[in-house]
């Protein structure tokens, strides 16, 4: 999604900062538009120009997160480093992160990671021979992600006291074996 690649990094530095102390307070849901604006200084005409709306500001925040993480596999970090990095982020704002995860549905950030998640997974495996479209390994992915989701929303509703050690060993052994083969022998 190409919604801000040419966004003054100014203003979008300033309405990821208003984002961000905004939801120190509030869950994304309860936070206005007009308050992040307000926060930011800029105006609803350069906001809607690249973003759709509070939550599409919330996700390329996230995706900022991913680049640095995730996609950095392809650079030779492990999954299971880029894992650790992406809940030790977590973890240094706690507040922010529960507020973020409180909501579900089209849009949310929780749809988001899912997506993105799948997206990841589906590439490991159909690049290490699965084939990504057969219905049984459609079906053991959903319910591995949908089972896994939880465990961050639960992690940041509940403080965030486990290490980002223990969600991952959490993570990899509920992980199908089909797809835990691949994961540990090419990316740990």
């Amino acid at each position: 999604m190409e919604t801000n690649l040419m966004f003054d990094s100014s203003e979008e530095q300033r309405l990821m900062e208003a984002l961000a102390a905004e939801m120190e307070t509030l869950p994304i849901e309860r936070v206005s538009v007009s308050a992040l604006l307000k926060r930011a200084g800029v105006s609803r005409a350069t906001f809607y120009r690249w973003y759709r709306d509070k939550y599409d500001l919330l996700n390329q925040n996230y995706q900022l997160l991913l680049d640095k993480t995730l996609c950095s596999m392809a650079k030779g970090t492990s999954y299971k480093q880029a894992t650790l990095q992406i809940y030790e982020t977590l973890q240094s704002s706690p507040v922010f992160y529960r507020n973020a995860l409180t909501t579900r549905g089209q849009n949310s950030l929780y749809q988001y990671i899912y997506d993105r998640a799948r997206e990841t997974f589906e590439t490991l495996m159909e690049g290490h021979g699965l084939n990504m479209e057969d219905p049984y390994y459609k079906m053991l992915l959903s319910g591995y992600l949908t089972g896994t989701m939880e465990i961050p929303c639960l992690w940041a509703k509940n403080g965030m006291k486990e290490s980002p050690e223990t969600l991952f060993r959490i993570f990899f052994q509920l992980m199908p074996e089909e797809f835990r083969t691949y994961i540990s022998l090419y990316h740990m």
